[in-house]
């Protein structure tokens, strides 16, 4: 049994893990302070209720991201082999598309943010002082889906020290103008929700231009090839894979917004205020190792596409560590309203989030396991299954809730929304454990079969 265990624990690259786990880890649980800052250094009473709207404008850019950021792992990770004039096209390739595509998206978010602010139903005290954040804070998404298009890239070409640098750099620039312009410090300008936005806008181009600069000295050696436009020779490849993983995102993120955190939204302010701080105390600490090491998972499996075993052995070493995690999540749950009280010392948000914790916790223990679990997708470049899971599920639990809600029969409460996103995590946990087995036992025997 012990020589098992061992021989799981070995197969994977810790090193690779430890440095994403840096990249993400050092800004989330940064994150944790800014949301404190926001909540409690800020003078204005519904500061946390005005940034916590972002996070509707984060499931749209989490689409576009989903999309085109993270078919990276296969269309870079598959070919490690090959040589540097290969990689490097489909680096150049990648990041014009990511670039264009992602600028008239934010400009199309800019233009369109009224009717956003109505759409997600902002409470009407909150909505001018949010028109203008979101103003602001819009044009960083260019920015920050390129630096992780640029880390994504050093990730899968193996380029781990650099990953490290990224994280470090991320967190200064965070720290430095977060403090600068609303941090409640006596050399702080005050700048209030605004500051935000714009510590954010700044943060996100200042941390692209140090990958940018990273990337193009790694790749020195080649920077007469740098001069040539890129060929898009290879885009089909990269675009199905991301179609697959857009559609996921798409379809799942439509259900969420719609059927949680918007009527969440029309709940009242200390419900979505609670709510957002349960999600910011999972998203911004305890999810983070598991996410550091799904992205691990995304670039081991990819360099490993070729070879079917070699790819199971991996998902079992990742059950085995994925689980280890769980059992320090269960050791942690007991801190949680310690967490949430050092968030904000509103009482009546720490109560909201204790609830919307409770709720989610052991869904969210599922959670867990179905992002390593998809990990093996993206590196097999299989992610038509992530569409089906999402088509799936949000057409049986959330199409079913909604068509309830349309029709008077269900009057949406904060703890039953709760549970509403229990059980489509829950049905949603069951589909991607088939399709895990079709990707990993089903197809490749009907291949072998076809093969004779």
């Amino acid at each position: 049994m012990l020589g098992y265990l061992r021989y799981y624990l070995q197969v994977w690259d810790w090193r690779l893990f430890l440095f994403i786990l840096l990249f993400l880890g050092l800004p989330n649980v940064y994150q944790l302070y800014r949301v404190h800052l926001v909540g409690n250094a800020i003078p204005d009473a519904g500061s946390l209720a005005i940034v916590s709207q972002w996070q509707f404008v984060g499931l749209v850019v989490e689409v576009f991201q989903e999309a085109t950021v993270l078919a990276i792992f296969f269309f870079l990770g598959s070919q490690i082999r090959s040589g540097q004039s290969v990689q490097l096209d489909r680096a150049k390739s990648v990041f014009t598309f990511i670039f264009l595509a992602s600028l008239v998206f934010a400009v199309g978010v800019f233009f369109f943010r009224d009717a956003f602010i109505t759409l997600i139903g902002t409470s009407e005290e909150i909505q001018q002082e949010t028109r203008g954040f979101l103003g602001i804070s819009i044009f960083s998404i260019p920015f920050t889906i390129l630096a992780a298009a640029t880390v994504v890239m050093f990730e899968a070409m193996g380029m781990r020290a650099l990953v490290f640098v990224m994280a470090i750099v991320n967190v200064l620039l965070r720290f430095v103008l977060d403090s600068l312009l609303f941090g409640g410090y006596a050399f702080s300008l005050d700048a209030g929700v605004m500051g935000v936005g714009w510590s954010t806008l700044l943060a996100s181009a200042g941390l692209f231009a140090v990958g940018l600069a990273l990337l193009l000295l790694s790749r020195g050696t080649l920077s007469e090839s740098l001069k040539t436009p890129p060929s898009f020779a290879d885009m089909r490849e990269y675009l199905r894979v991301g179609l697959g993983s857009g559609a996921d995102s798409l379809i799942r993120n439509v259900a969420y917004f719609f059927m949680i955190i918007r009527i969440v939204n029309t709940i009242g302010a200390e419900e979505i205020g609670g709510y957002y701080v349960a999600i910011q105390i999972l998203w911004s600490f305890m999810l983070v190792p598991v996410l550091a090491f799904a992205d691990s998972a995304k670039a081991l499996v990819a360099n490993a596409s070729g070879d079917i075993a070699r790819v199971r052995t991996l998902w079992r070493s990742s059950m085995l560590i994925t689980a280890g995690m769980m059992v320090i999540w269960i050791a942690l749950a007991p801190a949680f309203p310690t967490f949430a009280g050092l968030l904000t010392d509103d009482p009546a948000t720490v109560g909201w989030a204790i609830t919307a914790f409770g709720i989610l916790f052991v869904p969210y223990v599922l959670f867990s396991f179905n992002t390593v679990i998809d990990s093996v997708f993206y590196g097999l470049g299989k992610t038509q299954y992530m569409a089906y899971q999402s088509i799936l599920t949000n057409g049986t639990v959330y199409l079913v809730a909604f068509l309830l809600y349309a029709a008077g029969l269900w009057q949406p409460t904060f703890e039953s929304v709760m549970a509403l996103f229990a059980l489509g995590i829950l049905v949603d946990s069951f589909l991607t454990v088939f399709f895990l087995l079709k990707a990993l036992y089903i197809d490749p025997s009907r291949q072998a079969a076809n093969a004779l």
